[in-house]
C-alpha cells in the first residue's frame, strides 16, 4: 500500500509543478530574431519608416550616442521593452513588458549599443511607461512595490523624438 501512495503523491506533485510552470512562464511569441512584429501591416510599415529626428542624430558609424539624456516616445503600437539589447523570443524570452499605445514617453536614454542594422537604446523608464507595463502583467509577475528598473532596452525603429 505504501508504494501506491508514494506513486500517487509523486504524480500529483509533478502535475502541480507542471501547472505552475505553465502559469508562471510568459506566453511564447512567434517572432523571429530580426524584427519585432506588430499586429497589422500599417504598423509594420510605420516601424520600417525611420523617424527623421532620430535618423538625423546618427554619427558617421550609425550610432545614436547623441540621444543619451533625451526623452524618447513610442512611434508604433506594441513596443516591446526588453531586458537585454536583443530580440530573444524563445522559450524563455527577454521581454520585460509591452507598451501598447503610440506617443507614450518611454523614458530617458542612458546608453546606446549598435548590433547589426539596429541601435539598441538603454532606457530609464518613465513612471507612465512603468505603470502601463505593470498594469499589463498578471498579479503573479507584477511588482509588489514601485521598482522602476535602472536599465531596459528598446530598438531604434520603434521610437521617436517629440
Amino acid at each position: 500500500m505504501k508504494k501506491n501512495e508514494t506513486l500517487i503523491y509523486t504524480a500529483l506533485g509533478l502535475i502541480t509543478l507542471g501547472a505552475l510552470v505553465y502559469i508562471l512562464l510568459p506566453k511564447q511569441e512567434n517572432d523571429d530574431n530580426t524584427e519585432d512584429k506588430t499586429s497589422d501591416d500599417k504598423a509594420n510599415d510605420e516601424q520600417k519608416t525611420p523617424d527623421k529626428n532620430v535618423e538625423s542624430l546618427k554619427d558617421t558609424s550609425g550610432k545614436l550616442t547623441s540621444l543619451i539624456g533625451k526623452d524618447i516616445y513610442t512611434k508604433v503600437t506594441g513596443v516591446n521593452i526588453r531586458n537585454t539589447a536583443e530580440v530573444n523570443n524563445g522559450f524563455v524570452n527577454n521581454i520585460y513588458g509591452e507598451i501598447p499605445s503610440k506617443d507614450i514617453l518611454i523614458g530617458k536614454v542612458t546608453s546606446n549599443v549598435k548590433k547589426g542594422d539596429y541601435n539598441w537604446l538603454g532606457v530609464k523608464l518613465s513612471q507612465k511607461a512603468y505603470d502601463i507595463i505593470q498594469s499589463e502583467k498578471s498579479f503573479i509577475t507584477r511588482d509588489l512595490t514601485v521598482n522602476i528598473p535602472a536599465l531596459k532596452w528598446v530598438r531604434e525603429d520603434v521610437i521617436k523624438l517629440k
